[in-house]
């Protein structure tokens, strides 16, 4: 059974360094990806030299994991489930791999990039086995603003970050919390904010 055993960590970039810097590692990955309901996503990924991907992606919650099961879909079935889409993600991701997780680095856009939209929100997941631990690398502690615990992520699913209002109320109210108790999560991780 697939299972998805993620963190997320939300990121600052108001001044575009960090994207610059994992530009230069790889070149990043132009997603647009829309939910037909709850469970159900749809993506179309735009790799620079692998091409384009349209994916289909079933995800449920039970006895707190994720079962997360993805497949292929054809261009027409892509656009005839866009005819359903009700919130929408346009991003940027960055990926690459460290010895205890594979990260994911998402520039959420106002609009499509290439169409004037502007970054409004940045994500890193990490993804590691059940039961493992990871370290945070340091390209994502130079630009840690709060590391998501597994009780607060279902408020950070892009599904949800598709919705500004969201977005600006989480970060009113959620935000601080998380702010605060992320200098003690790194700790019991061992991890440690690069010296400035």
């Amino acid at each position: 059974m697939p299972v998805e055993n993620e963190i997320k960590h939300v990121l600052s970039d108001p001044d575009g360094t960090l994207m610059r810097k994992l530009a230069a590692r790889r070149p990043g990955v132009d997603i647009d990806q829309f939910y037909v309901n709850s469970g159900n996503r749809f993506r179309r990924s735009d790799h620079p030299s692998k091409g384009t991907r349209r994916e289909h992606t079933f995800k449920l919650s039970v006895s707190g994991r994720v079962l997360e099961i993805e497949t292929d879909v054809s261009e027409e079935d892509f656009t005839l489930a866009s005819q359903a889409a009700r919130e929408r993600v346009v991003k940027r991701r960055f990926s690459f791999n460290e010895p205890d997780a594979h990260w994911d680095v998402d520039f959420l856009y106002t609009a499509p990039s290439g169409q004037g939209g502007s970054v409004r929100f940045v994500m890193a997941e990490a993804e590691f086995p059940e039961g493992a631990t990871y370290q945070v690398p340091d390209i994502i502690l130079e630009h840690l603003d709060f590391i998501v615990p597994k009780g607060f992520s279902s408020e950070f699913t892009n599904r949800k970050l598709a919705d500004e209002g969201h977005v600006h109320r989480v970060m009113r109210d959620v935000a601080p919390r998380l702010r605060s108790e992320t200098p003690r999560i790194l700790e019991q991780m061992g991890s440690r904010r690069p010296a400035n």
